[in-house]
């Protein structure tokens, strides 16, 4: 592959999209629901040609929550290359309803 080759290849990959997956995580339960959410992960990598590795993204998605000892949600994000990415975020708060006197 020659240099202009590899730079227009690099362009078309900046140009698509991430697959994205929020979860919630609990430090008693794990990640809910994760088997669907890697299922339906891996659909969309199989249907865009992105490279996925189901055991990879598990023992990647342990590590990151190994230590967590509160609800936090989780956001996973798989690239065209096959890059990961694993955001961890406080879960959102519900907005306390005032109260009128």
């Amino acid at each position: 592959m020659t240099r202009a080759e590899g730079h227009v290849l690099s362009n078309i990959m900046t140009a698509l999209p991430d697959i994205v997956a929020t979860m919630s995580f609990d430090p008693l339960g794990g990640i809910a629901d994760l088997e669907r959410h890697l299922d339906g992960m891996k659909e969309q990598a199989e249907a865009l040609h992105y490279p996925f590795n189901r055991h990879m993204v598990r023992n990647e998605l342990q590590a990151a929550t190994f230590r967590i000892r509160y609800p936090r949600r989780v956001r996973l994000l798989l690239g065209p290359s096959g890059a990961l990415a694993i955001e961890i975020s406080p879960l959102a708060v519900a907005k306390e309803r005032e109260t009128r006197l």
